[in-house]
């Protein structure tokens, strides 16, 4: 748009090569605006020093921002990354309104620990159009163990096309690989948005705990299942800025045994995993790492999308556990369950949408651990449980967004002075406290404040028999208002 170029011009290529024995080489192109040598020296070289934005922008591109363009780089310290896999690094580069004479390279000969070199490209160097070559003398070789197209996962050697591909399922740029003397094009800009939903599915990367080579036919099998229940998320302005279908991530599934991952993405570029969606949202960087980012999607549309997830969770999952860790996901994207069952109550199923009609409800009621259930009880040759029992998730939040740290993501767990900002509200149990109060007559504010808290306080109480005696477990305790 800045240079007046027609819509679908710009593109990024990619290839491998070996020159030698034992130098392998990644090359990244693209034909850009490039860069000018005030840019290289104070801001490429400038570690922390971010160009896009600043006053140098505008003077050496007036009217760039004005232009629509979307900017990737926010902290000044991309570049630096290059690093990580190679000490030899070389730049070439060409601004848009200067001559190919005026091509520019900066050399690395040996990582950070030397000066780098600035000098004029050398006639077979120089670039016919504008743009940025940078080269990359890997210090590890990319076919084995701890190389650039190593999977540790599988432990097998992946194609640079399909590590292309997974770590760029939603660019806005052609990107092409080049190998063997001819040129494919991976992506088209902006494809993630228009293509069929099966091929979108297969782009993205499927979970890192099973072997992908082993189970290829039944990833096939999940994705053509999967892909009738993508759906769209949308910013205010209308623009598309996720794709994906609710999914029980690895909890819960009667299927394969493991999930299609989902993946948010900064600039098109894979940043972090998420578990219970499986596709991708456009996010922001949280931090410089970019290894974990903020999904851009804002409360309302992921309430909207989840809700409409809810009526179509049954299509895929027949188990009423699978349906019910998929409720979980939707409660923490602040969707209503529906008709999905979130707890057991004498030995049934029930949905939020059960609970609520209940006239029958006791003015005392046990809201019990499904952990408790699943492993302390295990134990236990039989048991029963009373019939004011209700067992559902009231104490764990899953990580949907997957880096180091496992962010709960759109969760703020504050000071607890009120029913909105107790632990508990965000998950299966929260809901069905919501769904009794609504069977009571009551608001669930009075009902919360009316328990002294306790529903952020479990305590041993009296949960059914086993043998002749008592079984008694953490639970919650729920009392009804007295009017």
């Amino acid at each position: 748009t800045y240079e007046h170029r027609e819509a679908n011009y710009g593109a990024i290529r990619i290839s491998l090569t070996k020159l030698g024995s034992d130098a392998n080489w990644l090359h990244v192109c693209d034909n850009g605006i490039g860069m000018s040598k005030t840019v290289l020296t104070n801001f490429l070289l400038d570690f922390g020093r971010p160009f896009w934005g600043s006053k140098t922008m505008q003077e050496e591109f007036p009217g760039l921002l004005s232009s629509g363009i979307k900017q990737i780089g926010k902290y000044g310290i991309g570049f630096f990354a290059v690093f990580m896999v190679a000490e030899q690094v070389q730049v070439i580069t060409r601004r848009s309104d200067a001559a190919a004479k005026d091509t520019i390279v900066l050399e690395f000969s040996n990582g950070l620990k030397g000066r780098p070199i600035l000098r004029l490209a050398e006639d077979p160097e120089q670039l016919i159009d504008a743009g940025t070559q940078i080269h990359l003398k890997l210090t590890t070789d990319p076919f084995v163990e701890g190389g650039l197209l190593y999977d540790p996962y599988s432990e097998e050697i992946r194609s640079l096309a399909d590590l292309c591909t997974e770590l760029c399922p939603t660019l806005e740029v052609d990107l092409f690989l080049e190998e063997n003397g001819s040129s494919r094009k991976l992506i088209t800009a902006g494809d993630w948005r228009t293509m069929d939903s099966a091929d979108f599915l297969k782009r993205l990367p499927v979970s890192r705990h099973c072997d992908k080579k082993k189970v290829e036919k039944e990833i096939l099998k999940e994705i053509q299942r999967s892909a009738p229940n993508v759906r769209f998320l949308r910013n205010q302005e209308g623009n598309i800025i996720g794709r994906a279908f609710l999914s029980p991530g690895f909890h819960g599934t009667e299927r394969s045994g493991f999930p299609l991952s989902g993946v948010v993405t900064i600039g098109g570029l894979e940043s972090c995993l998420l578990f219970g969606i499986s596709g991708a949202l456009m996010g922001r960087p949280m931090r410089a790492s970019r290894d974990v980012a903020q999904p851009l999607v804002d409360a309302t549309e992921l309430k909207r999308w989840a809700e409409e997830q809810a009526t179509l969770v049954p299509a895929l999952y027949d188990n009423p556990k699978s349906q019910s860790v998929c409720a979980q996901y939707i409660r923490q994207c602040g969707g209503d369950t529906g008709d999905l069952p979130i707890c057991i109550n004498a030995g049934n199923w029930c949905s939020i949408a059960e609970i609520r009609s209940r006239i029958d409800l006791p003015d005392q009621l046990v809201l019990l651990d499904d952990f408790t259930v699943e492993y302390e009880f295990s134990i236990l040759d039989s048991y029963t449980l009373n019939d004011n029992v209700f067992i559902t998730n009231t104490s764990s939040v899953s990580g949907m967004l997957q880096d180091n740290t496992c962010w709960p993501w759109r969760i703020d767990f504050t000071r607890r002075l009120s029913w909105e900002t107790t632990d508990i509200r965000m998950t299966l149990g929260g809901a069905l406290v919501e769904g009794i109060a609504q069977a009571w007559g009551v608001d669930v504010e009075i009902l919360y404040k009316g328990n002294d808290r306790l529903l952020i306080h479990e305590e041993e109480v009296v949960v059914g028999s086993t043998g002749n005696r008592e079984l008694k477990a953490s639970a919650i305790l729920l009392n009804k208002p007295q009017s």
